[in-house]
């Protein structure tokens, strides 16, 4: 929603019910705050009501719903830069980075934390997820179109599931940006591919995959390599070999769980990281 006006210095009851609702008697759970005079504050209804029934935070953090409340938010940037919060608000995620240009952005936001406020000139940028310990591993890549909204604030929320088939097969994961007036911008999901060698470059299909997934080369391997398949998290899952001289090379993905992964193909000279779905 826009920024709206409430009572300050007073006892407010924040009931959160389901769209259908017709009253109060329909309100899942509620939140008592007191607002500051003058203060200006984001409120985010985050986590889920029944923390048995999803997957659990790797970090160990609750996943209880509830209401993450920041003060000093802003209603426009300071200056012609964008001015925005991330917010982290997927409950299945671990510690991670925001990555940009391979400069970190966003350095170890766990589940439930609010950063402070980051300036960035208008400009269209790539979003690189990373796990907090592990910048090489890029899990997810997300354009931030965000060239026209120069003096303007925002926030970036990071929700949704990376596992949705371990979480009632809710949304999977995902970033939105929302402007001060309450308009809601998604941010389109990109493959990333970080590599060193532009004559070893890798290409997946299919992805999302199922059972199984191949490897294109865009010219045979000149030298021995290694595909790696990383989870969320960073852990290594799986590594296969590939001889020089290879095209492409099959990968089983049957054994894996449905979700978000990273592959790594490393040779002595150029290395490819790029992300898949298993669904």
């Amino acid at each position: 929603t826009p920024f709206i006006d409430v009572p300050a210095g007073v006892l407010l009851n924040i009931g959160v019910a389901g769209g259908n609702s017709t009253s109060v008697n329909d309100t899942l759970k509620n939140f008592q705050v007191t607002l500051a005079n003058g203060g200006t504050y984001l409120a985010v209804a985050n986590g889920v009501l029944n923390p048995a029934n999803f997957a659990v935070n790797p970090d160990g953090t609750s996943t209880a719903f509830t209401l993450f409340l920041q003060d000093q938010m802003k209603e426009s940037a300071t200056g012609t830069d964008v001015d925005f919060r991330v917010v982290h608000g997927a409950s299945d995620a671990p510690t991670v980075d925001v990555v940009v240009v391979g400069n970190v952005l966003v350095d170890n936001a766990a589940y439930s934390n609010i950063t402070p406020y980051l300036s960035v000139p208008p400009s269209s940028y790539v979003l690189d997820i990373t796990p907090g310990n592990n910048n090489s591993v890029i899990v997810a890549s997300f354009v931030a179109p965000i060239s026209a909204l120069g003096g303007r604030s925002a926030v970036i929320l990071a929700s949704g599931f990376l596992t949705p088939s371990t979480n009632q097969n809710g949304a999977p994961f995902g970033l939105m940006a929302v402007l001060a007036n309450g308009t809601v911008i998604l941010l389109p999901n990109v493959t990333s591919v970080n590599e060193t060698n532009e004559n070893s470059s890798v290409s997946l299909f299919p992805n999302p995959a199922v059972d199984q997934m191949m490897l294109n080369f865009k010219s045979p391997l000149v030298e021995n390599a290694t595909v790696t398949i990383f989870g969320m998290a960073g852990q290594i899952i799986k590594s296969y070999a590939v001889a020089k001289g290879s095209n492409q090379f099959k990968v089983d993905t049957s054994y894996l769980s449905s979700g978000i992964y990273s592959i790594n193909v490393r040779g002595e000279n150029f290395s490819s990281n790029q992300r898949f779905v298993r669904q």
